[in-house]
C-alpha cells in the first residue's frame, strides 16, 4: 500500500478531496470521511491527513505539504519520501529543504516544477518543468496535462493531486477528468 500523508491544520480537508478524486479512478483509496475512516477492501492508496510527522520509513510514501502548513505542524524525519510544497509558502519550503532533496514544488512561478500552462472554469493543462522519479523509479519526463472538471478547484490542490498521480502510476497519464 502507498501512503499519502498529508501535513497541515487536520480542519483543512480541501487538499484530501481532491487528490481523492483524482486517484480514485486509477487506485483503490481508503481516506478520512467525517463519519470516520473509509477504508475499501485492499486499498492500494491510504490517505492520512496528520498534523505532525516524527518519522517515515517507507520509500513509497508521498508527503503533501499543504498550503496552510505552519510552525505548528511538526515536521521530523522523511528520509527519501518525496515531498510535495506549495512554492509560494516559503516556511513548507525551507523546512522541507533542511529534511530532504527529494521534493516536488508546484505553483504559479516558471520556477515551480509543476505550474499551469492555463486554468479556465472547466478545464487546465498543468505543466511538468523537469523530470521526476516516480515510487516505482521510473523517469517521468516534462510533459504537459490536460485535465477536465465540472467545479473548479482549488489551484495547488490541483496541483498537488496531479503530482502525487505521477509519483504513484506506473505509467504516465496525460490526460484525466475528474
Amino acid at each position: 500500500m502507498i501512503n499519502i500523508f498529508l501535513l497541515g491544520p487536520l480542519g483543512d480537508k480541501r487538499i484530501s478531496n481532491t487528490v481523492r478524486k483524482i486517484l480514485l479512478p486509477y487506485f483503490s483509496v481508503a481516506f478520512d470521511s467525517f463519519g470516520g475512516v473509509v477504508f475499501p477492501d485492499s486499498p492500494e492508496i491510504q490517505l492520512i491527513n496528520c498534523g505532525h510527522i516524527s518519522t517515515i520509513f517507507d520509500k513509497k510514501s508521498i508527503l503533501i505539504l499543504k498550503e496552510s502548513f505552519s510552525s505548528r505542524n511538526k515536521l521530523g524525519n522523511i528520509g527519501s519520501t518525496t515531498a510535495i510544497i506549495p512554492e509560494e509558502n516559503s516556511f513548507a519550503l525551507s523546512a522541507v529543504k533542511t529534511k530532504t532533496s527529494n521534493f516536488i514544488t508546484c505553483g504559479l512561478s516558471s520556477s515551480a516544477a509543476l505550474g499551469f500552462s492555463s486554468f479556465t472554469s472547466e478545464s487546465a493543462v498543468i505543466s511538468l518543468q523537469s523530470k521526476l522519479t516516480n515510487i516505482f523509479g521510473n523517469h517521468v519526463f516534462p510533459c504537459d496535462i490536460s485535465v477536465k472538471y465540472s467545479n473548479p478547484p482549488e489551484r495547488f490542490s490541483l496541483l498537488a493531486a496531479c503530482a502525487a498521480l505521477l509519483l504513484t502510476v506506473d505509467r504516465p497519464v496525460y490526460s484525466f477528468t475528474f
